[in-house]
């Protein structure tokens, strides 16, 4: 539940998500177990890697100065946690799941 209220943070993260979850519901629906399999193993390949890429981007804009105009106003406005940590926060979650991942599911003896 924190990863979704960190991670969707506009309109698009909105409705990305809700085609997310219809995209793995019908198969569900449907009962077709070999799409299900497949489908869910592409949506979450590309659901982690955008959020390496999205954890790389907010560390990025949170070690930006306040007047640069490429830091997002979403980063500058958060009054209860520094943008600073809030980057190393989301990056860190990426990290230890991506580490997790790799060390149960494709079996690497980290």
């Amino acid at each position: 539940m924190l990863a979704l209220v960190l991670w969707i943070r506009n309109t698009y993260g909105v409705i990305w998500g809700i085609s997310l979850v219809v995209l793995l519901a019908l198969p569900v629906y449907f009962r077709t177990d070999m799409v299900l399999v497949h489908l869910s193993i592409l949506l979450a390949s590309v659901l982690f890697s955008q959020s390496i890429v999205g954890a790389i981007q907010v560390c990025r804009q949170s070690l930006m100065t306040r007047g640069n105009p490429g830091r997002k106003a979403a980063l500058v406005q958060t009054k209860f946690v520094p943008a600073v940590v809030l980057g190393m926060v989301l990056f860190g979650q990426t990290l230890y799941v991506g580490y997790y991942f790799v060390r149960n599911f494709l079996g690497f003896p980290f």
